[in-house]
């Protein structure tokens, strides 16, 4: 019931190469969520589903018209949450009707588009899945927010201070994206195991992480399902705020199956430093 189902998001990369660009070129931002994004996007396939439990007895309420569970059917006009197919139905759509209003999709990066004025500033807009980033003049904000409000119910959240889990302060003509939620998490997780010793790096001089010996256990499952959380976490700063750590992240991660005591402590000492430079 479907011919492909992949959707793009913003890259993390070009989510901060706009920052820069909102900088360089002294433009303010927007953010912008669609409400039940996923029913706007327009169906390629014919798709039938069986009746939702109680669809029959409601609707013989309304009508003298008798629907039976057991004969009848409906069949979809748009897509609905749950179908594979419904995030990048969703992107399309949303997609065109950028493209409607002068936004057009970048080739390097899909969820990037730019609209381009000759003797303006340029104006982007950033998206991923039903949240939204404008980049540019006030005016290209209410724009933005007015001509897409004519086909979707579009809630306008201010000014870009938190995106794709990152936090965004801007002051005196510099910007910084942190992470504290993320590493609020991590104390929340793993402040138990963090000692009074303070970590100047993220990892030891040359620390190379080795797959298991033989003759060195490996840790607990229970305690290896942690183990690879930790990893996730950590793997989640460094593709947004945190370059600092991603050697010491990148070993960590050659043994997120099979990790021993040895690697713990590195995973500690990793995530020490982290909180101890929050």
């Amino acid at each position: 019931d479907f011919q492909e189902n992949f959707a793009p998001v913003v890259h993390d990369t070009t989510f901060r190469i706009v920052m820069i660009m909102k900088i360089l070129y002294g433009l303010t931002s927007g953010q912008i969520d669609v409400e039940t994004a996923f029913l706007y996007g327009e169906l390629e396939e014919e798709l039938w589903m069986v009746l939702p439990e109680g669809y029959a007895e409601y609707h013989k309420e309304k009508t003298k018209e008798v629907i039976e569970n057991t004969t009848h059917c409906l069949k979809l006009n748009r897509a609905i949450y749950g179908l594979v197919q419904a995030a990048r139905q969703w992107w399309k759509k949303f997609k065109n009707e950028l493209a409607k209003i002068g936004y057009i999709a970048s080739s390097v990066d899909p969820c990037l588009f730019i609209k381009n004025q000759e003797g303006k500033l340029p104006s982007f807009i950033i998206i991923y899945v039903d949240d939204g980033g404008i980049i540019g003049t006030e005016k290209d904000i209410k724009e933005v927010i007015e001509g897409l409000s004519k086909t979707f119910n579009i809630k306008s959240m201010g000014k870009m201070e938190h995106f794709v889990g990152c936090h965004i302060i801007e002051e005196e003509g510099k910007l910084m994206i942190h992470q504290p939620k993320l590493i609020t998490n991590l104390i929340k997780h793993f402040g138990s195991l963090i000692g009074d010793r303070v970590f100047k790096t993220p990892a030891g001089p040359k620390t190379v992480i080795m797959c298991p010996q033989e003759g060195n256990p490996l840790i607990t499952p229970e305690k290896q399902k942690k183990f690879r959380s930790g990893v996730g976490m950590l793997l989640y700063l460094v593709k947004h705020s945190r370059p600092d750590i991603n050697n010491a992240v990148r070993e960590l991660s050659k043994v997120a199956d099979g990790a021993t005591e040895a690697h713990w402590k590195q995973l500690v000492r990793a995530i020490s430093f982290v909180i101890q430079t929050k």
